[in-house]
């Protein structure tokens, strides 16, 4: 889909810069991170045999 207004690469570069400059102030810079309730959860689930080929697969796995 073309769109009416096209932007060149490095337009397009600098307006992305200028947005996240904007924004970065009013949003919360100290991540939130999982609730405990939920961390106990995904650990059985690892645990769980059936979970460990899964879970060591994944690119967001943690384990070595």
């Amino acid at each position: 889909m073309t769109h009416p207004a096209q932007i060149s690469r490095t337009d397009n570069v600098a307006l992305r810069k200028e947005i996240g400059e904007r924004l970065g102030p009013s949003l919360d810079l100290n991540p939130v991170g999982m609730p405990p309730h939920l961390a106990m959860l995904v650990r059985q689930w690892r645990e769980q045999p059936s979970n460990r080929l899964l879970a060591s697969s994944s690119p967001h796995s943690t384990e070595s």
